[in-house]
């Protein structure tokens, strides 16, 4: 029997049940869009001409799906900003503050400094000081509850973003494409999830490939959002190295260098994010890097997630970086829920 279908091994190592929070994400996906969808839009908030969306983290990554979705349906530029420093804003810009916790510094000053210069705000949070300054500032406040570290509210980090826009009239967002988006994502968590076994299961079958070197994912065009995401729950959930790359960027530049020094060539499995939804000529991009790569001796695989749709290929893209990610922590003998590096470099810039 395989370790990963070994039911000890999860039993022994995945103490907070992780796995169960990864389960959870289709039907986090339909609460949170629901929510958002019944939420009361105030008279304050209306269409924007540029969107702002600030946090770090597991708070800004949904901010990078709705921006990818947004590149190719409106005018209106979709911004996701990561820092501390205001955004420049002004009265027809909407600044969307994620987080979380509701304590992260960034997203703070981000709604602090747009509402002082007019703009049009929304704090999107689970509680704490973003709440209390957006109750205290009389802005609009979307609160939701989830269970779990930040990492696992992917649902709630990109949903309600598409819903808010949507219902501003920002994005066109039919009802067929979310659902299908929902649908995806359940088959998705059937098909990955610890019960399903190691021969069927690619989830699984990738963690194994993986397993002893550290990930590099390559993501083409709007797949760079899930090769993020990938890169950052591996960081979390395996606690090990893993990085991120972007096509056609790198092939311009770290192409060249595949070959030195042979001992990071040697530690490093790359792995190629694909979708029927990314243009043709781009698609030949990722086989040609993946041709180069394997010359290069640099352990290889090219992950195709066969959607069509920009929403349902970057969602299910994502979604199998978590899986990945919980499985190589499982590997590796670990816990994946806590983050105690993460946590205790948080505490010591708290005021």
């Amino acid at each position: 029997m395989s370790e990963l279908d070994d039911p000890r091994r999860y039993e022994q190592f995945d103490c907070s049940d992780m796995a169960h929070l990864l389960a959870e994400l289709p039907a986090q996906a339909r609460r949170a869009w629901a929510e958002a969808q019944s939420w009361e839009i105030p008279p304050s908030l209306t269409r924007p001409r540029r969107v702002v969306v600030t946090g770090v983290g597991g708070s800004a990554i949904g901010g990078d799906v709705v921006a990818e979705v947004a590149a190719t349906r409106t005018e209106v530029p979709v911004q996701v900003l990561r820092r501390r420093e205001p955004p420049l804003s002004d009265e027809h810009t909407l600044v969307v503050a994620c987080s979380f916790s509701g304590s992260t510094e960034e997203a703070l000053a981000a709604l602090n400094s747009a509402a002082e210069a007019g703009s049009m705000c929304i704090a999107v949070t689970t509680g704490g000081p973003l709440a209390e300054a957006a109750e205290a500032q009389e802005l609009p406040l979307f609160r939701y509850s989830c269970d779990g570290p930040p990492r696992t509210a992917f649902g709630y980090g990109a949903l309600p973003l598409l819903a808010f826009l949507q219902r501003l009239g920002v994005l066109d967002m039919g009802a067929t494409e979310i659902e299908s988006t929902f649908a995806a994502l359940t088959r998705a968590g059937q098909a990955w999830g610890v019960d399903a076994p190691l021969s069927t299961n690619r989830a699984k079958q990738l963690a194994c490939r993986i397993d002893g070197r550290a990930p590099v994912v390559i993501g083409v065009d709007f797949l760079a959002v899930a090769a993020r995401r990938w890169a950052a729950q591996t960081n979390e959930n395996a606690k090990q190295w893993a990085f991120h790359l972007e096509l056609p960027e790198i092939d311009h530049n770290l192409i060249e260098g595949l070959r030195q020094p042979i001992a990071l060539r040697d530690s490093i499995h790359a792995i190629l994010l694909d979708s029927p939804a990314i243009e043709p000529r781009s698609r030949m991009r990722v086989q040609s890097t993946a041709e180069l790569l394997r010359e290069a001796g640099v352990e290889t695989d090219n992950v195709v997630v066969e959607h069509d749709g920009v929403l349902e290929s970057v969602m299910c893209a994502s979604y199998l970086g978590d899986w990945v990610s919980y499985y190589i922590a499982m590997l590796n003998g670990i816990d994946p829920t806590p983050v105690p590096v993460l946590s205790g470099l948080k505490a010591s810039f708290s005021p």
